[in-house]
């Protein structure tokens, strides 16, 4: 049987629970997705943290505000597309 798992995008976990911000752009449908256990523990295993570092503080704003004027789904999602307009980084 195949065993699947949540895996959050933008990750680890404890860089998004401060501020209500980080957590909810860190739980926007379009940041999650369905995968295998086994494919789900090769991520984790070869990386500390999301490729890139946290998106900044404003990016995630604009995100959220994105989603939920149009309406969060996967489809319709700059970031599940792969067309965000800027992604800064918090330094």
């Amino acid at each position: 049987m195949i065993r699947f798992e949540r895996h959050h995008k933008y990750w680890p976990k404890k860089n998004y629970v401060n501020g209500k911000i980080s957590r909810v752009f860190r739980n926007l449908p379009c940041n999650i997705e369905l995968i295998t256990h086994e494919a789900h523990s090769e991520i984790h295993a070869n990386d500390q943290e999301t490729i890139g570092g946290k998106p900044a503080h404003t990016f995630m704003s604009q995100q959220i505000a994105d989603c939920f004027t149009r309406g969060c789904t996967k489809s319709n999602c700059k970031i599940a597309v792969g067309k965000q307009d800027i992604e800064p980084k918090e330094k």
